[in-house]
């Protein structure tokens, strides 16, 4: 690649506009204050409120964020595959990618998220899994199980294998 190439992409990158995909505005009305100290718990509760919300404007019915050890938000955001017509537009997936950039734009260097956690409204489903081994944060939480998701919303994300977040742990030392 030619080298003005990589310094404009260096530059995009940490640009804060360069993210993967925006925040809808109504999402910071309903987390407040992303610098408050929130338990993971209480970080759930807010999942639950902005996946709710969003099923109401048409977004997907699952949201998700990237939080640091003390609670306080890196990014949240909800599933926008049929708002960017993309099938892998799912909070997950765009929570990491966003909260990477959000990083870098603030200078830190950094080759993963070990040093974050992972909330999702609902177990990822397997994209999202392999983005997660990929990204690999710390720690994952996640509320409702996959059987819950297709018991209630009657449908399937696809398999994820059935020891993948055994394997997560022991190989990539993420804590689901």
């Amino acid at each position: 690649m030619h080298r003005a190439a990589l310094v404009s992409y260096s530059e995009e990158m940490q640009s804060s506009q360069s993210l993967f995909y925006p925040q809808p505005d109504w999402i910071k009305q309903i987390t407040g204050d992303w610098n408050l100290k929130r338990s993971a718990a209480e970080l759930m509760q807010i999942l639950y409120k902005v996946a709710g919300h969003g099923v109401g404007l048409g977004y997907g019915p699952f949201a998700a964020a990237l939080t640091k050890d003390s609670g306080e938000i890196i990014d949240c955001n909800v599933n926008q595959v049929t708002q960017q017509h993309d099938c892998g537009a799912h909070a997950e997936s765009i929570v990491l990618q966003n909260g990477q950039r959000i990083l870098i734009s603030e200078g830190k260097v950094i080759s993963d998220l070990n040093e974050y956690i992972l909330l999702c409204s609902g177990q990822p489903c397997v994209g999202c899994a392999g983005r997660i081994w990929l990204y690999r944060p710390g720690r994952v939480i996640y509320g409702a199980s996959k059987e819950e998701i297709e018991r209630i919303a009657n449908f399937t994300e696809g398999p994820v294998a059935p020891n993948f977040w055994e394997r997560a742990k022991s190989e990539r030392s993420i804590v689901v």
